[in-house]
């Protein structure tokens, strides 16, 4: 289609920079080693019911609990802002990097609004279960679809 509908990749393809390149490149080795601990998961009951259940209960009382005990006594920018590093360091927490950080800190900070706008700790344990098992759901399905 040459000069109608110019290619803006170029005549070899559309090569990614390096640092993207990279980035991918660690994003898919980051969900290969998700998938292997998944596949455990899926065999093993007791290790599913701990991912869904214990993880998040130790994670939230760790790392928004604080948050939870000082609610009325911290003057508010005080408080978010502990609530925003409590959030960096829960998403450097779980050993992943690039952009799966982002999607984790905003689950830190989700958490946090919701003990700010509840004032209960429950609500930011169950939005913590809901994702932990809509990944486990996902990586399950995947898996089981991987399969065949």
């Amino acid at each position: 289609c040459g000069l109608m509908c110019p290619s803006v990749f170029g005549e070899r393809g559309f090569a990614l920079p390096s640092t993207l390149d990279w980035l991918f490149a660690l994003q898919v080795g980051a969900e290969e080693q998700l998938q292997s601990v998944f596949n455990r998961l899926w065999n093993d009951r007791f290790l599913l019911l701990t991912g869904l259940v214990a993880a998040p209960v130790l994670e939230e009382c760790l790392y928004r609990g604080p948050l939870y005990v000082f609610r009325d006594w911290a003057a508010s920018y005080t408080w978010w802002g502990a609530a925003a590093v409590l959030s960096v360091v829960f998403a450097l927490s779980h050993s992943v990097a690039g952009l799966s950080l982002l999607p984790l800190f905003a689950l830190g900070m989700a958490s946090a609004w919701l003990i700010a706008r509840s004032h209960r700790f429950w609500p930011s344990l169950a939005l913590h279960f809901l994702y932990h098992f809509f990944l486990l759901s996902v990586t399950v399905f995947q898996s089981l679809y991987w399969m065949d």
